[in-house]
């Protein structure tokens, strides 16, 4: 496994970050900067760093996997187990503690010491494997049981990680503490800054919980020669192994934590139904028994408000009072696109209820000596082979449930072995998907974009980040057609593309800069990325996008298509994106960069019946907008040789959704692939 992932973290090395473009920006910048900023010439330079971390990683993989291994041989060289793992750890701490270690220059020695780690490490695997061969003699004279010392590695690694955890939720609310005089009130916000800490918790649950699957299923699998098992052979026959505490517990919590996720589901479900039921009921009685109505019956009104005051906006008044039933379909499309602005919420609730399922269990797999002994009991019990002894709570109603029924601790292990398994297939299915259906790859792609888009300085195993490779080869391409070619240049970016596009402005030459233009629609820029990645994409970022675009006329070189029905995409210059209120806006935005494109149109088409369906995020060039938005932005443009003999055509490089490859087009002319 190790030397599969030095082969895949390698390639993706060769063929994404290894990139190389021409300096820019301010050359003052230090390489071994901690978090370098978005102008930075080393922020999409990151090869060294992977590499190096790539190595730091697989040494602590097989320090552990040989920690493991060792245990149970005698040896009298196994002795000196313990001051190698701590000569090890003071390595890997001392190297992650060294800026120019993990930091983005070429720095030969630690070349060199990679090198001379790596030899002795090799050294001790062949040292290992030798005593493996040879049939070396095992620590003690039973061979009963579980290999030795592997649940206490097991735990300590689990509870290591745990610690780590605690130190990186710590030093995140110290970030927040200390920034909170400095933030904009008015910006989007995700748990008060914090969502980092959401996504971390999140992937230490979900590792624990796949790992404890993977292990619980393989367990049926050696017992069964299946690929297959049946539900009894992984809730039963797993205890027959000695499976780790630590595996077991996160299983059985992972199994209840899916059964509130359903029972979540089903309530939100029943009040949904419940508000229709409430609005059918309230639209079939006569106004004058309408009015007379209490407040908690009002609540099902549609449009509410707030959408009423955006559909009049876009629609005006007599074309919402004429119509109903579209009015009502319309503002569920408005509604349905505001849910991304409080997905961090939903999230936040599902993890917080799994914290507090994971606590008990993870109590459970300590065995503290003031646990509950009913508790104690209920846990041990699967171990027990004879079955004799009972659970607390012979002679009540539940002690079936408890002892044998779904809430027992072999039904919960064997659930949660086989509904992380099934979670599994469930990702490698819709990742399969993604290459089959369109819809499915667009829904996938939102949550790649947002993954691989930082560069991997979190962990060199990550998914590799496609912006190293788009950021200079826009750069590029935009320097190619501004000063070889002569040529002004509009930055056309839809969605992800916004982004791209943002970090490519940041990038350029200031020589550069005056001969480009920024047309950003279902931008993602405020709403998604100020309020995720605020330390990059902040309000002041985006500010500072505005004063690169903004000429010596004070005209700002930048338009912004947005949609209220657009569900990801919004404004830049207020919000959360869109702005939508009974009243007036606390924020209003910017006329000169934000252009409304009204969606969907209002009317039946001539000679149809059905209304025309939404755009939502996509479709924006279709819009007649999108053309003038072109054409206000050229104009804006010094004109060359060329573009005055094109009778003042502007070059449009079009970045939809794109990784590091566009393609270029005069509108009405030609196009030309890149």
């Amino acid at each position: 496994v190790l030397t599969l992932l030095w082969q895949l973290s390698g390639r993706t090395i060769n063929s994404y970050e290894q990139v190389t473009f021409e300096q820019r920006g301010d050359s003052s910048d230090d390489p071994d900067d901690i978090e370098p900023a978005l102008g930075s010439n080393w922020m999409w330079r990151n090869e060294n760093q992977v590499r190096r971390l790539r190595h730091l990683h697989l040494q602590a993989g097989l320090v552990t996997t040989l920690w493991i291994v060792t245990g149970p041989l005698y040896d009298p060289w196994v002795d000196f187990r313990p001051p190698i793992a701590v000569l090890a750890g003071a390595y890997i701490l001392i190297m992650l503690c060294l800026p120019s270690y993990t930091g983005r220059g070429e720095h030969p020695l630690f070349t060199w010491l990679n090198r001379v780690v790596w030899a002795l490490l090799l050294a001790c695997t062949a040292g290992t494997g030798k005593l493996l061969l040879r049939g070396q003699q095992l620590v003690g004279e039973t061979h009963v049981g579980s290999l030795p010392g592997y649940p206490e590695a097991g735990r300590a690694l689990f509870m290591g990680q745990l610690g780590l955890l605690v130190a990186f939720i710590l030093s995140i609310v110290v970030m927040i503490w200390r920034g909170r005089n400095n933030r904009d009130r008015l910006a989007p916000r995700s748990l008060w800054d914090g969502s980092a800490i959401l996504f971390a918790t999140m992937g230490v649950f979900l590792g624990a919980v796949f790992s404890a699957g993977v292990y619980v299923f393989a367990t049926a699998w050696l017992r069964t020669g299946s690929l297959r098992p049946t539900f009894e052979d992984v809730s039963a026959r797993v205890s027959r192994f000695v499976v780790p505490d630590i595996i077991r517990e996160a299983a059985r919590a992972y199994a209840i934590s899916v059964a509130i996720l359903v029972l979540v589901v089903a309530v939100l479900l029943l009040c949904f139904v419940g508000n229709k039921l409430l609005r059918g009921l309230r639209s079939i009685l006569p106004r004058r028994l309408r009015d007379k109505l209490p407040h908690w019956f009002t609540v099902g009104s549609w449009p509410s408000k707030k959408y009423r005051t955006a559909l009049v906006h876009d629609y005006g008044t007599a074309a919402v009072d004429d119509d109903p039933p579209r009015a009502r379909q319309v503002a569920s499309m408005f509604w349905l696109a505001q849910r991304v602005d409080y997905a961090h919420r939903f999230l936040a609730g599902l993890l917080l209820i799994g914290l507090v399922i994971t606590i008990p269990f993870a109590l459970l797999a300590w065995k503290p000596s003031w646990l509950w002994h009913c508790a104690r009991r209920w846990h041990d019990y699967p171990d027990l082979r004879d079955g004799t002894a009972a659970t607390c709570g012979s002679g009540h109603f539940y002690y079936d449930w408890l002892r044998d029924g779904f809430l027992s601790a072999r039904s919960l292990q064997g659930t949660g072995g086989y509904l992380a398994v099934l979670t599994l297939l469930l990702l490698v299915g819709l990742g399969a998907a993604a290459f089959r259906v369109a819809k499915t790859r667009r829904s996938i792609g939102i949550l790649w974009d947002l993954a691989s888009f930082w560069p991997r300085s979190a962990h060199p195993f990550a998914a590799p980040c496609y912006a190293e490779r788009a950021v200079p080869d826009l750069v590029t391409r935009v320097d190619w057609y501004t000063n070889e070619r002569r040529r002004s240049v509009v930055l056309s970016a839809h969605s992800q593309g916004t982004v791209l596009s943002a970090a490519t402005l940041f990038q350029l030459d200031k020589q550069v800069l005056p001969q480009v233009a920024f047309l950003s629609f279902g931008c993602v820029l405020r709403r998604l990325y100020a309020r995720y990645f605020p330390a990059y994409f902040s309000t002041a970022a985006i500010e500072e996008v505005q004063t690169l675009l903004t000429g010596s006329d004070r005209r700002v070189r930048w338009l912004n298509l947005w949609r209220h029905s657009d569900y990801l995409g919004g404004q830049v210059t207020a919000g959360p994106p869109p702005a939508i209120t009974a009243g007036e806006s606390v924020q209003a935005p910017d006329p000169d960069i934000e252009v409304e494109c009204i969606d969907p149109r209002w009317d039946r088409p001539p000679g149809d019946t059905q209304y025309p369906a939404a755009s939502r995020h996509s479709n924006y060039w279709r819009d007649h907008r999108f053309a003038v938005a072109v054409r206000r932005l050229a104009a804006m443009l010094p004109k060359s040789a060329e573009a005055e003999r094109h009778e003042g055509r502007v070059g449009l490089l079009d970045m939809d959704q794109v990784r590091g490859v566009g393609h270029v087009r005069d509108p009405g002319v030609r196009k030309v692939d890149s």
